[in-house]
């Protein structure tokens, strides 16, 4: 038998937003962080994704690594190495 949950279910999107906008009317992030179960590292991070990106910093962002260990970072491999 299925169960059904009696409240409306939230995306992620949708609870970082509201989280964003009561900081904004003035809650402490500290007392947010604790109702929502998140770090406040993470609280901040995600106001700060926020402030730079708008509601694209609401999204996900990517996990994947901006740098790759032991790339050649834009300069030329030698000869030796091809």
């Amino acid at each position: 038998m299925e169960q059904r949950v009696p409240w409306k279910a939230c995306e992620v999107v949708e609870l970082r937003r509201a989280f964003v906008e009561r900081v904004e009317a003035g809650e402490r992030v500290t007392d947010l962080c604790r109702e929502y179960g998140i770090s406040r590292t993470t609280g901040h991070n995600l106001l700060k994704r926020y402030e730079l990106l708008g509601e694209a910093g609401l999204q996900d962002a990517s996990r994947a690594p901006k740098r790759f260990r032991g790339g050649h970072q834009g300069r030329l491999r030698p000869p030796s190495l091809r």
